[in-house]
């Protein structure tokens, strides 16, 4: 706490799930149906969050996928964004997100919020199906994740970075998958080892 106190920009981490449609092969976090974040949990960790007497927060949200929580984040979104405008304050919003749930309405409503998202995709379709398997059968984690909202985010100027995992079983395909994300277009790629 005096850590969070002394901080020059204050951040708080929340997942409001730890559900997710993916089963990505090297993530540890388990899926179970009893980690929910309650409303009143949320609102408790915002006002953690303003208790820091920094002119700078962060609002982050992580998981699991927190867009499956999409009305509980958008709630506390807009309670922080607006409590910050009332005190003055510099309010960034950051989502981690596999982009299965993403809508261009989602987009629209994050822009206002000054939203950063960090959007998990590998690499190219094979690598990207192999790495992140979707939990419903015959599901395209390429298809539906960041790869297709790609142009979507461009077009509405939200602030975004591609997290590309490379596992011992990619680490040969490096080189193509980061090309292959550069010529989709991403401004920002941010490499992982798993």
């Amino acid at each position: 706490y005096r850590r969070h106190l002394k901080t020059p920009a204050a951040r708080v981490v929340l997942l409001p799930t730890w559900q997710c449609e993916l089963r990505c092969v090297y993530c540890a976090i388990a899926k179970t149906d009893a980690r929910e974040m309650s409303e009143a949990v949320g609102i408790s960790a915002v006002s953690l969050l303003f208790s820091a007497p920094t002119p700078k927060l962060t609002l982050a949200f992580s998981g699991g996928e927190p867009l499956l929580r999409w009305p509980l984040a958008a709630k506390l979104c807009e309670q922080a964004v607006s409590r910050a405008a009332t005190e003055g304050r510099e309010l960034d919003v950051q989502i981690t997100t596999n982009a299965w749930a993403l809508t261009e309405d989602q987009i629209i409503q994050m822009k206002r919020w000054n939203t950063h998202l960090q959007l998990s995709l590998d690499g190219d379709e094979r690598t990207q199906n192999a790495q992140r398997k979707p939990l419903e059968s015959g599901g395209d984690s390429y298809a539906r994740g960041p790869a297709a909202h790609l142009d979507t985010l461009h077009r509405h100027g939200l602030d975004y970075r591609l997290i590309m995992v490379v596992s011992p079983s990619t680490v040969a395909q490096m080189v193509d998958n980061f090309e292959h994300l550069v010529g989709l277009g991403a401004r920002c790629i941010q490499l992982n080892y798993a």
